[in-house]
């Protein structure tokens, strides 16, 4: 049930392919009350 045979890749085996990973870019941050407003229709209306 684990992932013990599971090999984890590292950045270093790409072998040619990107070797950095793109960033994302972070949206502006809203006001509190549109934030609150949004969590609580996730919380209560998923």
């Amino acid at each position: 049930m684990g992932n013990v045979d599971y090999v984890y890749p590292s950045a270093n085996d790409n072998q040619g392919a990107h070797a950095h990973h793109d960033r994302v870019a972070i949206p502006p941050p809203q006001p509190f009350i549109k934030s609150f407003k949004n969590s609580l229709k996730e919380t209560f209306f998923p």
